[in-house]
């Protein structure tokens, strides 16, 4: 008999609409092969049958709970605020009560204030998906470096919310039995932040390797994968639609750009086609040569970059974007600049590159070989074995 798992989640695997969610489902996928799961989650109200029969495959028991409105008034940070239910703090208590859990894990840092309502004789494991003490500090100065009135009142306001963030953490990360992070960088930060000692590694991942064929098309295509309403999105997005497209305008370069994932408001660029939520994200990738993902902010290790990788198709990120991700091929280009003009004319030169040298480096066999090798760790299968 599997001993008993109750898995708390902010994020619910269902639609898979971000990196939390597809990390969620194969949390699910491979901890119930070791486990009975009792999975709660925060999210909308899951309906499509493959998604519900996927849930009643894994968990011997899962509920999904509505996220509030955010409130100044709830005694948690204000962007973590709509993390909180009676309903879902009563529900905890219910199983603890009916079933014998022999292990207790909570998944994002909105929710590790329900530690509070645990037990100490259960091992408690919080899994640190990003670090957002250091993604508000990057919202910041990100807020500051764009110098004008309205953003300097929006940087005092992300100053304050930084410092509430930092608190949250500090006051919840060392009360639980241990902490796992998504990459060797994110867990030399947690014990430096917040003089962790019980700090394991769980690598975002893949599910497995499969190199898509090189592509025949002689359009530079690229694109991104991600929902606008997380702020590291939104930011790569507008800064790609407003400076690295324009300078392949200016560049005579026939290119079409790709946007994947919920909440894109359409475009009237015939050179940008909305793609929308996605049953599979196999559907974007193998619609795109490239993709162009530069990220300025967040924390963690970005699984759409393992995944374009895992597929061949080559990555143009920034140091933020690559951070946390031991991997060294012509295939991750890391494009570092002084100023967003210089990153903007940098990337558009990079992708012309790779495109004009786009089948000497698939033709390169040890290169392929290579970067196989390095995705290895990546799996899910190797992530989730000591879980």
């Amino acid at each position: 008999m599997k001993p008993k798992l109750l898995l708390i989640s902010a994020i619910a695997p269902f639609p898979a609409t971000s990196g939390g969610a597809t990390r969620m489902y194969y949390t699910l996928k491979y901890l119930s092969q070791k486990y009975e799961l009792y999975f709660l989650s925060f999210g909308d109200d899951i309906t499509d049958d493959d998604a519900t029969n996927f849930l009643n495959q894994h968990c011997a028991f899962w509920k999904i709970y509505p996220l509030k409105k955010r409130s100044l008034l709830s005694g948690l940070p204000y962007f973590f605020s709509c993390w909180q239910s009676d309903r879902l703090e009563r529900m905890i208590g219910k199983i603890l009560d009916e079933h014998h859990i022999e292990k207790i894990r909570l998944e994002f840092t909105q929710i590790a204030y329900l530690r509070r309502f645990l037990p100490r004789g259960i091992p408690v494991t919080f899994v640190a998906h990003d670090i957002s003490t250091i993604s508000f500090r990057r919202r910041q100065q990100e807020k500051i470096a764009l110098n004008s009135p309205l953003t300097w009142l929006r940087a005092g306001m992300a100053h304050a919310n930084t410092i509430e963030i930092t608190a949250f953490e500090k006051m919840w990360l060392p009360l639980f039995d241990e902490v796992v992070a998504v990459s060797a960088h994110d867990a030399d930060k947690l014990r430096q932040l917040f003089a962790l000692k019980n700090v394991r590694l769980e690598p975002n991942g893949i599910d497995h390797i499969d190199f898509l064929p090189a592509s025949t098309r002689s359009q530079l295509t690229c694109g991104y994968i991600g929902s606008p309403m997380h702020p590291p999105n939104r930011e790569a997005i507008n800064f790609t639609q407003q400076q690295i497209l324009p300078q392949l305008t200016q560049q005579n370069v026939d290119y079409h750009y790709y946007l994947a994932g919920c909440d894109h408001e359409p475009s009237v660029n015939p050179q940008i086609t909305i793609l929308g939520q996605l049953a599979q994200t196999h559907q974007f990738y193998s619609q795109i040569d490239f993709l162009l993902a530069p990220i300025f902010a967040g924390s963690g290790t970005r699984v759409k970059i393992l995944e374009s990788l895992s597929q061949a198709i080559p990555v143009i990120t920034t140091p933020i974007g690559a951070e946390g991700l031991n991997l060294h091929s012509p295939f991750l280009q890391i494009i570092d600049a002084r100023d967003r003009s210089q990153l903007a004319q940098e990337m558009s030169r990079q992708l012309v590159s790779l495109k004009n040298n786009y089948q000497r480096l698939f033709a390169d066999h040890e290169n392929r070989q290579r970067l196989k090798k390095q995705l290895k760790p990546y799996l899910w299968q190797r992530s989730f074995a000591y879980s």
